[in-house]
């Protein structure tokens, strides 16, 4: 891998005001430009840090999954996102260093052009080599708008980053925004030509891929596969949508094996190392365990990923003896007085520089599958994608099955029940939980009873986040027209999908 990933924070605001002086739209208007691919490069990498990190004032989806609690502050545990302005820095991250590196990178492709001496087959090179790389920049818009819309609903997006015309923008439907997701979509993966390449190197998710196969051919998976995450989202709001485009999408062939995850592979050395270990090695941190939410339900199946997903706890007597009796333990989820002493810590792969990011796995697309089966969207049985899933998050984190599918068998009568609790295991590390888990109601997770009666108004796991801090400060007008459009700002309104 490279050793060096350039840095780049562009301006893409979607609600900041702007400098009208002369001086400072000359200023603004100089050229600063960075190379396409390094733009290209960062986004890949804000979005999956963003995604995978530990660090609870920008990502707290283990605490919404219950997988860890805390030790030390578990006030986020307990769903307080305001005080450390969680709602305002999730988003900045995905406006500001995914989409701002994506518009730049479009604008620095869009600009290129061929050698003045290139001949004509050249000349025809360098022209799908320039769309799939308009192809690549588009997929990973979509795929990070809708980690908006499916996090705060309504949001800026046809008048997002133009902070000159538009510097507060308004707020799209969020139903509509998902329309348009998934035409972009179709289009961007159909423009994919597998007889070039596009940013090559500078792709960090498939640097490493046998001859035999070009990274394009991956990213048309990651396209096809895009679509079906779409589509199963709307399941319960649009399903004649929802079979249309999950059926697209299995069509043109999609991630159902390990070989073809879409995954960032960190680096030994910063900044490049994961940012589990970025947060829970290098920062000196030593406060998450695991939560009892989920320990105790792996420990119902006698589930082997455990020893994964988490470390032996250690048993001592009274005098700090150990008795010998080593298990896996969770911290009481939400409550104070949890320490790293009495639970089981984060496992292994946590303190490990390189432990990758994902963007998508097999797992989680059978389970999708899985899901689009049992709804009558598609052919095949939903009971061989969900032993699929199953199979395919075993082997992705090297356990080795043994007879578990025959421990927790497909259910028919009660498919939401089956698939729901075992994409919360597979899922596990991953921010799709959060949303299998709106979208089936399972497993069913209780608030701890010292939750922030200021910050929720129901006691329940937050099903959004409310709107930044900012939004309602600079861009008041949009973020109440907004705000009044979703039913309220508030964390226990429903993203429009999730209608149960």
């Amino acid at each position: 891998m490279k050793k060096i990933i350039l840095i780049v924070a562009v301006l893409f605001s979607a609600y900041s005001c702007v400098n009208d002086s002369d001086d400072y739209r000359k200023d603004s208007e100089k050229s600063y430009k960075v190379p396409a691919q390094y733009l290209f490069s960062q986004a890949e990498k804000g979005l999956i840090d963003l995604l995978t990190t530990p660090n609870y004032n920008r990502n707290v989806f283990r605490f919404l999954g219950q997988y860890w609690t805390e030790t030390t502050y578990y006030t986020e545990v307990c769903y307080d996102f305001e005080t450390r302005k969680v709602p305002q820095n999730f988003w900045d991250g995905l406006y500001l260093y995914v989409l701002g590196n994506l518009a730049e990178s479009r604008k620095y492709v869009l600009e290129e052009q061929p050698s003045v001496t290139a001949t004509a087959s050249e000349i025809e090179s360098f022209n799908k080599i320039k769309q799939n790389k308009l192809a690549q920049i588009e997929l990973l818009e979509v795929y990070t708008y809708q980690v908006l819309v499916d996090t705060y609903g309504n949001v800026p997006y046809s008048e997002a980053g133009d902070p000159f015309d538009h510097p507060t923008p308004k707020y799209d439907d969020a139903k509509t925004i998902y329309d348009d997701l998934i035409s972009r979509t179709k289009k961007a993966t159909a423009q994919l030509d597998s007889s070039e390449d596009g940013f090559g190197d500078s792709d960090f998710f498939y640097r490493d891929i046998p001859s035999s196969e070009t990274r394009i051919d991956r990213w048309k998976k990651i396209g096809n596969t895009l679509l079906v995450k779409l589509g199963i989202a709307l399941s319960d709001v649009n399903p004649t949508l929802a079979s249309e485009t999950i059926n697209n999408g299995i069509n043109g062939g999609v991630i159902l094996s390990n070989q073809y995850n879409a995954i960032f592979k960190y680096d030994t050395t910063p900044p490049n190392f994961s940012t589990l270990y970025e947060n829970l090695v290098a920062s000196g941190r030593n406060d998450f365990v695991a939560a009892d939410t989920f320990v105790d339900f792996l420990n119902s199946l006698n589930d082997l990923r455990r020893s994964v997903y988490f470390q032996l706890y250690e048993e001592k007597d009274d005098q700090g003896n150990a008795t010998g009796n080593n298990y896996y333990k969770g911290g009481k989820y939400g409550y104070p007085g949890n320490t790293v002493r009495n639970a089981s810590k984060v496992g292994t792969f946590a303190y490990t520089t390189t432990t990758p990011g994902v963007l998508f796995d097999a797992s989680e697309v059978n389970f999708y599958l899985a899901e689009a089966a049992a709804r009558g969207f598609i052919a095949g049985s939903p009971e061989s994608y969900y032993n699929a899933a199953i199979t395919q998050s075993f082997e992705y984190w090297g356990v080795p099955i043994g007879n578990y599918l025959s421990t927790v068998p497909y259910d028919n009568k009660n498919w939401q029940e089956s698939i729901g609790k075992q994409a919360w295991i597979a899922l596990y590390n991953r921010i799709e939980s959060w949303n299998t888990k709106r979208r089936l109601d399972y497993p069913v997770l209780k608030v701890s009873p010292y939750y922030s009666t200021v910050v929720l108004s129901v006691a329940e796991v937050p099903v959004r986040f409310r709107y930044p801090i900012d939004e309602r400060t600079v861009n008041s007008d949009n973020y109440y027209a907004a705000s009044n459009a979703i039913g309220g700002d508030h964390y226990h309104v429903k993203i429009f999908w999730d209608v149960k």
